[in-house]
């Protein structure tokens, strides 16, 4: 399968520059997804609002499991995938339930386990959406989102597999977000493998109690009167 990171929609010098940036964040190797390979389904046929906490997807195959969060947002589960939204903590009347670049939102999968991505499948992708990937902190993708249409249904699966991107997409934490005011998207599927050198069940116990902290510290600043 080979990865497809140039657009002809892209519009501005930031699409532009994010377009190069995808370019130069690839190196050339020839993608083959693991017969190993487990499959997070992140589409609900029931729309579902979570939040601290949730929801946890688990792979009881491989032991494998994820929480999802959007703080101090909700995040949204659909038909299309998972998204966020503003949930009880912030009244936005056009929230779209996606992934939205404004107001800027992140969606994070922390997982009980060190995995190694092997693909992302993106949904409700739009003429001249991008996305910036980050894995344990550190930049993944930064680019456009090939496959969009008018009508803000298209999907673009990224095939990140192969030898040549082992280390940048390898680790516990993976955070979505827009690039672009204009740009909204969900996650409709994640393809990962286990890596080795796993670390113990407690680091991933410590991560969500630090994340929760933070979500705390937002809540109680936003509730307190100027």
């Amino acid at each position: 399968m080979t990865r497809i990171f140039g657009s002809s929609s892209c519009r501005g010098a930031i699409a532009a520059v994010a377009a190069l940036a995808a370019v130069l964040l690839s190196p050339a190797v020839t993608q083959a997804i693991p017969w190993d390979a487990v499959t997070f389904d992140l589409t609900s046929p029931t729309p579902i609002e979570t939040y601290l906490g949730g929801p946890v997807l688990t792979d009881s195959a491989s032991g494998v499991s994820l929480t999802a969060m959007a703080i101090p947002r909700a995040v949204h589960q659909d038909a299309d995938g998972m998204g966020v939204t503003g949930g009880i903590f912030i009244v936005d009347p056009t929230d779209n339930s996606q992934i939205d670049g404004s107001p800027a939102e992140a969606l994070t999968l922390l997982f009980n386990q060190r995995v190694r991505v092997e693909a992302i499948v993106f949904s409700r992708v739009g003429f001249d959406d991008t996305a910036a990937v980050s894995v344990d902190g550190s930049m993944s993708y930064f680019g456009m989102l090939p496959g969009g249409n008018a009508s803000d249904t298209g999907t673009f699966m990224l095939d990140v597999s192969g030898v040549g991107y082992a280390d940048r997409w390898t680790g516990t934490q993976i955070t979505f977000a827009a690039l672009m005011q204009t740009s909204d998207f969900k996650i409709q599927s994640l393809i990962i493998t286990r890596a080795p050198n796993n670390p113990t069940p407690s680091a991933f116990g410590a991560g969500l109690l630090l994340l929760a902290g933070l979500a705390g510290t937002r809540i109680l600043r936003r509730a307190q009167p100027a």
